[in-house]
């Protein structure tokens, strides 16, 4: 049985910042899937079917990645590895991020000449896609192709069933360098090579010392009530799954030594000199 790596690479969660780490780690054993309509459209299939069609590949990431952690195949066992970041200061960062962009997709466009209110008034709108309603929920449930972005209670019962199965590995942005931790643990006996030991890639300038209160007042009562509501699943996965991470380091023997010497290499690596 083979092992592949499964990055599934959210947008603005810090997924750059693995993808270097798995680059670093396996060299041309790890591929970054760039072509979302095919994946989206192919779903395991594709996925199982582009991995037996190159042997090589050790570890793959995609922003559309096929979901479905309970999917056996006989040839390929799939390791997912996954990072939430907090809902709402996540659209924080997506604003800023189209906002600073250069390309011309129709969320920049709206961010460089609408305010923060009105960009998110229109990002919540029920005709625009889910990319600040619920979007964790959404693709963990296993729907990366649902044309409505609509959660039900249900997806997010799927989305925890999902994220809790033995091959795959939730962490957190807002707790990177333990989510590291946790993922080189479970990983090692696998994929000798793995460190996630890093230098942070793609950050977004720290311009907003406060987010929340920033948000609070930019959006106006009824757009933050709006964005709260539309978030209220992905918010309860968060926490519950954030409350499975904090049980899953404590069950990691010599964690906070083996916190302190991924801090070590990761601080020596932004000291080698390029």
């Amino acid at each position: 049985m083979r092992n592949v790596l499964l990055h599934f690479h959210l947008f603005k969660n810090a997924g750059t910042t693995i993808d270097w780490c798995l680059k670093r780690s396996f060299g041309d054993q790890f591929f970054e899937h760039r072509e979302d309509n095919i994946m989206l459209r192919g779903g395991m299939h594709y996925l199982m079917d582009y991995l037996i069609g190159t042997p090589n590949i050790v570890a793959i990431s995609s922003h559309h990645m096929a979901f479905d952690p309970r999917w056996k195949h006989r040839d390929i066992h799939p390791w997912y590895i996954i990072l939430l970041r907090k809902p709402l200061i996540r659209a924080v960062s997506i604003y800023e991020f189209e906002k600073r962009q250069t390309g011309d997709s129709l969320g920049a466009k709206k961010a460089k000449y609408l305010d923060m209110r009105g960009y998110f008034k229109w990002r919540l709108g029920v005709n625009r896609r889910g990319v600040i309603r619920n979007f964790h929920t959404h693709y963990l449930s296993g729907f990366s192709w649902r044309k409505n972005f609509i959660i039900y209670e249900t997806d997010l019962d799927k989305a925890l069933l999902n994220c809790r199965q033995s091959n795959v590995i939730i962490g957190f942005v807002e707790r990177y360098d333990e989510s590291m931790v946790l993922f080189e643990h479970v990983l090692q006996p696998q994929f000798n090579d793995i460190d996630l030991s890093y230098i942070t890639q793609n950050q977004s300038p720290q311009s907003i010392q406060n987010p929340m209160t920033y948000l609070k007042s930019q959006l106006g009562e009824s757009i933050y009530a709006k964005l709260i509501e539309k978030n209220t699943m992905d918010l309860r996965l968060y926490e519950n799954l954030e409350r499975d991470f904090t049980t899953h380091l404590a069950e990691i023997p010599g964690f906070e030594d083996k916190l302190l010497a991924l801090r070590k290499r990761s601080a020596a690596l932004r000291h080698v000199p390029t």
